[in-house]
């Protein structure tokens, strides 16, 4: 779960960067800003069940683990190409995949989550918060265009959230695994020995052969459909997950 002290604002949490995306640190915990943000805006969210509410930040939690996992993988794997050890090479691209998959399920996750919520806030109806906290059912003398309207704004605001989770979470973990492919060589042979590792060389398979078996997860056309779905909610001016993943990605796809 995204740790509690990050769910609200703290002049201990200090804003750091990794070169590639923000995050915020307390001591030894480090959180993604996009999950934190993400996570906020789910808890604020009324009339949703903590229990929901609980399940989707442990959804959030498991992201941000792997995406500092990630990049400790990329850093450590950095311009290495075991081209004379094939048993090496065969380790890591097997360990790509598995880390791939397990990004799939947690993604598939996070979504579930995000469905969950959406039920628990269809099933509330109109809601307003009393002086404790808890929420009681409004009197529902009113019209009931008035509870569509706010279950639809409910609607919104989560399907925001868990796109501003998928953009600065668990893309980002993907986007790592995709950097620990490049070798790092000479441009020219570095896309070869990318290519190499992607779709395999002689008797060494490729990250897209272990993805395509039974062991491993790719991204679904469900999954993509979702991801489509949730893109419709992102700023203008942000990156279209769904798009990325066709235009860059498309080796993760279950095509």
């Amino acid at each position: 779960m995204v740790s509690k002290r990050f769910l609200r604002e703290s002049r201990e949490l200090i804003e750091r960067g990794d070169g590639r995306y923000k995050f915020l640190q307390h001591r030894d915990e480090r959180c993604l800003s996009a999950l934190v943000a993400a996570g906020r805006g789910v808890v604020a969210v009324r009339g949703v069940p903590s229990a929901d509410k609980a399940a989707y930040l442990d959804a959030l939690g498991e992201i941000n683990d792997h995406y500092f996992e990630a990049r400790a993988f990329e850093r450590d794997v950095r311009g290495k190409f075991y081209r004379y050890d094939e048993e090496a090479e065969r380790r890591f691209r097997s360990a790509v995949a598995e880390r791939l998959s397990r990004s799939v399920e947690q993604l598939r996750r996070l979504l579930s989550a995000h469905d969950a919520l959406l039920e628990s806030a269809d099933r509330v109806g109109v809601t307003s918060a009393s002086g404790d906290g808890a929420a009681k059912t409004v009197d529902r003398d009113g019209s009931e265009a008035s509870g569509r309207t706010v279950s639809r704004k409910r609607g919104t605001t989560l399907a925001r959230q868990t796109n501003r989770a998928v953009r600065g979470g668990w893309y980002p973990v993907v986007e790592a695994y995709d950097h620990a492919l490049d070798p790092g060589e000479r441009i020219a042979e570095g896309k070869r020995r990318r290519r190499q590792r992607l779709y395999g060389q002689q008797s060494v398979p490729g990250v897209v052969q272990l993805l395509d078996t039974p062991l491993f997860e790719r991204v679904a056309g469900d999954d993509l459909a979702r991801l489509r779905e949730l893109d419709r909610f992102a700023p203008a001016d942000a990156h279209k997950i769904a798009h990325r993943l066709r235009d860059r990605h498309r080796w993760l796809l279950a095509e």
